[in-house]
């Protein structure tokens, strides 16, 4: 029962992961006909960036406490992502050789890919069982809402507090 009621919600983040990788995929098919359509990384970035704020600011400090480890690494792994996704988008405004934007855009695309398959065999599925339907749909429901502030970073990009 658990499961069927919150299978919305695990939709709606996988949902953020094929259209990301969608995008990437475009690019890199338009990429191989020598065309650079930086449109589609602008888009990937958009989602990707609503994606990871959904995540860190609304996911993750919900079930820290039961996967904290999990979700230590998946906020790592963001930066990661992150630094290849700006790394791409900094190589197609100083219109870099082909091999370099193909490279990145590989590595972006392989890194994203095994971060996605965490999530969704692993926290996303467990997500349900530790909410519980009431408070996975008003999860959704807020996720659905949420708007990524202008200046928001990811966690593992914040500056560090100094101590």
């Amino acid at each position: 029962m658990v499961l069927q009621e919150g299978k919305g919600l695990i939709q709606f983040f996988q949902h953020a992961h094929h259209r990301v990788e969608g995008y990437l995929m475009d690019f890199s098919e338009q990429l191989k006909q020598d065309r650079r359509e930086a449109e589609f990384i602008a888009r990937a970035a958009e989602d990707l960036h609503q994606h990871m704020f959904i995540e860190e600011e609304l996911l993750f400090p919900m079930v820290k406490e039961e996967s904290a480890a999990a979700v230590a690494n998946l906020e790592e792994e963001h930066g990661r992502i992150c630094d290849l996704m700006e790394e791409l988008q900094i190589l197609l405004r100083r219109e870099a050789d082909q091999s370099a934007i193909q490279t990145c855009s590989t590595r972006l695309m392989g890194i994203l890919a095994a971060h996605n398959a965490v999530e969704d065999l692993g926290i996303y599925p467990d997500l349900l069982i530790l909410l519980g339907p009431a408070r996975a749909s008003a999860l959704l429901a807020e996720a659905e809402r949420a708007e990524v502030p202008r200046d928001w970073a990811c966690i593992a990009r914040r500056p560090k507090a100094r101590v």
